[in-house]
């Protein structure tokens, strides 16, 4: 199990079942075959269950998502439904990923690339039109101090670019400055502040500032 910063699961392993819970933060998985004792990671209302593969399970801002490296996973909601409709699953292979949505619903399977996304393993981090809100979720698991937007609607601009997770100070300001975003840093906190007018901010994009190594398709 390979742990991000400001992570933490609770393991419970016996000889019929090996179980996790995420807790909180995200978590890669390299599990060995054993038909006998599946393994199982389960994160709020999600449950991840696989044989052999490699796959990881993060909390999100929307929710949980679960990645597929390797190997199959199934991907079971495991929230009560009132309306009586049956809990989704989805079944997840390499390079795949699914998302239980917090108050909706179990999307996926989707594509996407499995090395960039999980790049936090060796210490970058990679996104594709990544959301500033998850942005700044990864930012608080590294950061002493709490990273907090001014404004709300600010979560929604997107980051597209590749950063260092050992040089705080560069991602954040990068990011800053891809979005024409102030860094405010106080004693206890850091703010990211708007610096353009507030109708423009449902089409903040981050253009790779220096600093910050631009991801291709």
């Amino acid at each position: 199990i390979d742990l991000d910063a400001g992570s933490e699961v609770v393991v419970q392993f016996s000889s019929q079942r090996r179980q996790v819970e995420l807790v909180r933060g995200q978590a890669y998985f390299a599990v060995a075959k054993d038909p006998d004792r599946p393994f199982e990671v389960r994160a709020d209302g999600a449950l991840a269950q696989a044989l052999g593969t490699h796959f990881s399970v993060a909390k999100r801002n929307e929710g949980i998502r679960v990645i597929v490296s390797e190997g199959r996973v199934q991907v079971s909601d495991l929230r009560a439904h009132g309306d009586g409709i049956a809990n989704h699953v989805v079944q997840l292979a390499a390079n795949q990923s699914a998302t239980l949505r917090e108050g909706g619903p179990l999307d996926g399977p989707v594509e996407l690339d499995a090395a960039s996304t999980l790049a936090w393993l060796h210490g970058n981090v990679t996104y594709r039109r990544e959301t500033l809100g998850n942005v700044v979720a990864d930012l608080n698991r590294y950061s002493r101090r709490p990273i907090i937007l001014e404004d709300a609607t600010l979560a929604q601009m997107r980051v597209t670019g590749r950063w260092s997770t050992g040089d705080l100070d560069v991602w954040l300001d990068s990011v800053a400055q891809a979005l024409s975003l102030s860094v405010v840093r106080r004693q206890d906190e850091i703010l990211l502040v708007s610096t353009v007018p507030s109708s423009r901010l449902h089409n903040g994009k981050s253009t790779a500032p220096p600093g910050a190594s631009p991801v291709r398709r």
